[in-house]
């Protein structure tokens, strides 16, 4: 038996070409499609894009009225908070530690 020789460029090179013949030769042989398939090709892809184009105007309705839920909800949270706020009176020194505190904070983040 032979010792296996590696191919060249040139065995390379005309292996690549006859492949490229090949692959064209079987595209060319294969049959055009009619226009009854054209068009019934035509009108599923229409119908699909449709079908999409529906469920995306769906899905973004649906975002929509979540978020609008969402901001009510927010919106009556804080009025409820709000409300309770005004019924309980800070008093002056407690408002002014808790200010000071939030500035220390922010201080101490920085460095």
């Amino acid at each position: 038996m032979p010792a296996f020789k590696q191919p060249d460029l040139a065995d390379r090179a005309a292996a690549a070409k006859e492949a490229k013949l090949a692959a064209l030769a079987k595209m060319k042989a294969r049959p055009k499609p009619t226009e009854e398939e054209l068009a019934a090709k035509k009108a599923a892809r229409l119908e699909r894009e449709a079908e999409e184009r529906r469920k995306r105007a769906e899905e973004k309705e649906r975002l929509e009225a979540e978020a609008e839920a969402a901001r009510i909800a927010a919106e009556e949270e804080a009025e409820r908070i709000r409300k309770e706020a005004e019924g309980v009176k800070v008093s002056e020194s407690v408002r002014k530690a808790a200010r000071d505190l939030k500035y220390a904070k922010r201080k101490a983040r920085r460095r």
